[in-house]
Order: C-alpha cells, then structure tokens, then sequence
C-alpha cells in the first residue's frame, strides 16, 4: 500500500509490520482518514499516529476538531507501542 511506503521509513522497523497490521486491522483506520491526517499534519505526525496506535475514531476526531495532534504525547505513546525500539519520526524532535 502507497501509504505504507510512504510512512514506513519514519516507523521503527522492528516494529513497522506488527504496527500497521494494527493500525488496519485492530484499530480500524482507513486509509482515507489517515492520507487526511497526513494532509493536514504531515507525514511524521501521521506515521507517529500509527506508532502511537490511534485508532479510526482518534484520527477523525482530531480532522473534525481541526485540533493539531499533541506530538509530545503521541511521542511517549509511540515510544510505549515500539519500546525497546526508537521511532525514526519522534528522532527529528529529540535533536532539536
């Protein structure tokens, strides 16, 4: 799938395939919502989303809300689903 492609590289490899099969599966997010969130808040956001294990109800709220996501809390949460790994899209922030 075209998104996976696109947001892999900033996930965790180690953990990539269990996060996807997670986000389609178990979190129901489609991919609709999730090239929206990617639209509005960027490719990492998006991939931090996935890591972060929001699900389909998670992503359209924030859409609806036009609130931006808060990216320190999908960062813990994504280091939480990934952990012993690191996230490659929660490195751009910690070497700032």
């Amino acid at each position: 799938m075209r998104l996976e492609l696109l947001l892999s590289p900033l996930l965790a490899p180690e953990c990539s395939a269990r996060l996807w099969s997670s986000a389609w599966g178990q979190s129901g997010v489609r991919p609709g919502s999730l090239w929206a969130w990617s639209s509005q808040y960027g490719e990492e956001m998006a991939a931090l989303a996935v890591a972060a294990g929001l699900d389909e109800t998670q992503l359209r709220q924030h859409l609806q809300d036009g609130q931006c996501p808060d990216r320190a809390v999908l960062e813990m949460l994504a280091d939480l689903n990934c952990f012993p790994y690191v996230t490659p899209a929660a490195r751009a922030m910690a070497e700032v």
